[in-house]
């Protein structure tokens, strides 16, 4: 599970050239999102907040007990959104920070992944998934 999740979070790296890939030639994201249309940038001002919003927190992967609504079942989708978002901002600016923190979610999420049981909100004999119930 380990390898699955570091080729993940290697597939941000996808379509770069390697100098990307240095901190020397990383952009600050400001320079980045001004350096695009109006609207694209707002749209990459809008993800710099958010997955730096999620990188303050820190990497939140609880164990998966809620349905639908619930703590646990939103945490699970914004991680997802913090994963994607996150591996565009790298693409993006090359900054390592982004894929620094991508790396060390789908890292949480391989450890508990395999000491989890068929999710314990589901009904009755539906498939469940582990994290999520349905």
């Amino acid at each position: 599970m380990k390898r699955f999740a570091i080729l993940l979070a290697g597939a941000a790296c996808v379509g770069l050239p390697q100098t990307a890939l240095a901190d020397e030639h990383a952009q600050p994201a400001a320079e980045t999102a001004a350096a695009y249309p109006p609207l694209f940038a707002a749209e990459i001002e809008r993800s710099i907040a958010f997955v730096d919003d999620a990188m303050a927190e820190g990497v939140v992967v609880p164990q998966p007990k809620d349905p639908g609504g619930g703590y646990t079942h939103e945490q699970h989708k914004k991680n997802f959104r913090v994963i994607y978002q996150g591996g565009q901002l790298f693409r993006l600016t090359g900054d390592k920070k982004y894929a620094d923190y991508v790396r060390d979610v789908l890292l949480a999420y391989a450890a508990m992944y395999p000491t989890l049981e068929p999710h314990p909100a589901r009904k009755g004999t539906q498939s469940a998934g582990r994290i999520f119930w349905q």
